[in-house]
């Protein structure tokens, strides 16, 4: 059975975009790209669902998050998720570790590959500018970028029952939610 999508919280979305950890991948240390984005993986599914909390949402490159299902990529993500979580949930018998014996799974990775390093992240000048876009020329957005927007306007349209919002309109609240 295929554990059902579900987008992150907007308090826990706000933390993770303003954490300079979430700026770059877990895996590799790049930065996003125009070619290849930061996209946040949810890499523990636990009673069907993904579990929204901040140790189990990793930044990884998109190119990275399409071979997500590959055993070395899967290994590599659960050795950075064991590595940020801090509070041991992972090892709590009585919570995600019902399903899954992670002290088990983390002796086995580090046999295997060592204990987990975070990457070094590149530079942010490293990073490459987004082309500027001529007058007129419409705008491309990522899948996650429309993911986000189309989030935020699921969110106002629920607050404002009746109301329907216009792109331009759900955009105008993202921008001056971070203005705030």
């Amino acid at each position: 059975m295929k554990s059902k999508k579900n987008t992150i919280p907007l308090k826990l979305r706000d933390e993770l975009s303003k954490d300079q950890e979430y700026e770059y991948c877990c895996i590799t240390g790049k930065r996003s790209t125009p070619e290849d984005p930061i996209e946040w993986h949810h890499n523990l599914k636990f009673a069907g669902s993904n579990v929204q909390e901040r140790f189990c949402i990793l930044p990884i490159l998109q190119s990275i998050h399409f071979k997500a299902d590959n055993i070395k990529v899967r290994e590599t993500l659960d050795r950075a998720m064991i590595y940020r979580d801090t509070e041991n949930k992972l090892f709590d018998p009585m919570g995600y570790g019902k399903a899954v014996n992670w002290r088990q799974r983390e002796i086995y990775l580090n046999s295997i590959h060592g204990p987990y390093t975070p990457p070094v992240p590149e530079p942010k000048s490293a990073t490459r500018a987004l082309p500027e876009k001529k007058e007129g020329s419409g705008v491309e957005l990522t899948k996650q970028e429309w993911a986000i927007i189309y989030s935020v306007k699921r969110k106002l349209e629920e607050a404002h029952p009746g109301h329907p919002f216009s792109a331009r309109e759900v955009l105008s609240h993202v921008i001056h939610s971070f203005e705030d």
